[in-house]
């Protein structure tokens, strides 16, 4: 497999993997790119097409099998940092494939890449014509979509995570279990290695954000009743399914297992990443090899054992679950 690294010297690496017989196998992407990578995201269908975000607020996709070509940009661009971007179906039902969606500024932009004419959609109006007004201006600080696409989670600056129904943007809950900004929520697979045939943990949602600790919510009654009728109220939520420590002070992102239902890394200001089991709520392992906070984390698709995290250190690090303590770090 491939892996895209984007750094704060306006560079996507693009470490092939698969290469035995160079395990450094990188290619460097910077035709294009004038400012720090702060996001990125490979296309779920189509080989090497990867969108990536800037702390200039550009959208674009680069084609990483052309890489002599200039990357593809969105014709609309945030005004600050893009936090993230991520490919999901089109907001039109007329429309096929995936278009590519970015959050900065508060909001959510879907783009149409490869139509300069065309200016990208703020899907946060969209939201707000089908749903009841909200009391408050929310700012948005986070977007995944469920692997399935029948959902995605939207993360808010006042620590509220909402779940919406896809293609109707009816919003299905609310989760407060927050008080600070959402830097992340990451939906478990539908499947793992160990559950082919459909994880029992396939509706799990984890967020965490500014204030630590990493929350899971099982989704499953609220998913599974969408389509009743007279059970499309709104739900509101202030308990979670499971919660644990998570980082001080802030959590800045997660990772499950594509191999085994349930466990989850996170990383955050502390400088560790943490291995959790989140069906005991126990702490599995923990790996403090970084020297400065850490802010991406990724298990390797190929290995169960091995799992990768980068930082403010300027490194790239991959190591051994098994190779670790499983020992918290002491809070003073």
């Amino acid at each position: 497999g491939r892996i895209a690294i984007g750094a704060g010297d306006n560079t996507i690496r693009i470490w092939n993997q698969s290469n035995k017989s160079n395990l450094f196998d990188i290619s460097n992407l910077f035709y294009g790119i004038r400012s720090k990578i702060t996001s990125a995201a490979w296309h779920p269908e189509k080989e090497g097409l990867l969108a990536y975000g800037t702390d200039d607020g550009r959208v674009g996709v680069y084609n990483t099998l052309a890489s002599s070509k200039p990357p593809t940009m969105s014709s609309t661009f945030h005004n600050k940092t893009v936090y993230v971007v991520c490919w999901g179906p089109p907001l039109n039902a007329d429309s096929a494939g995936y278009q590519l969606y970015s959050v900065g500024d508060g909001v959510i932009l879907q783009h149409f890449i490869g139509d300069p004419g065309k200016n990208a959609l703020n899907i946060v109006s969209s939201i707000e014509s089908v749903n009841k007004p909200q009391k408050e201006k929310l700012i948005r600080s986070e977007m995944s979509w469920k692997p399935d696409y029948t959902a995605f989670a939207v993360g808010h600056d006042n620590g509220c995570v909402s779940i919406y129904q896809f293609p109707k943007l009816k919003e299905l809950c609310q989760v407060t279990a927050s008080r600070k900004l959402i830097n992340c929520t990451k939906w478990h697979p539908d499947t793992t290695v160990e559950s082919p045939g459909g994880s029992p943990c396939q509706n799990w949602l984890a967020f965490a954000g500014n204030d630590g600790p990493i929350s899971v919510v099982d989704l499953s009654g609220i998913l599974a009743t969408r389509e009743v009728p007279g059970k499309s109220e709104l739900v509101k939520m202030t308990e979670v399914s499971c919660q644990v420590s998570g980082h001080i002070p802030r959590t800045t992102d997660m990772c499950w297992s594509p191999h085994h239902d349930g466990k989850l890394v996170s990383v955050g200001y502390d400088n560790v990443a943490i291995v959790w089991n989140m069906r005991t709520s126990e702490a599995m392992a923990v790996f403090n090899g970084h020297e400065g906070r850490l802010l991406t984390v990724l298990w390797s698709s190929i290995d169960s054992d091995v799992i990768m995290t980068g930082g403010f250190d300027g490194t790239l690090r991959m190591w051994r679950v098994s190779q670790q303590a499983g020992t918290l770090p002491s809070i003073t």
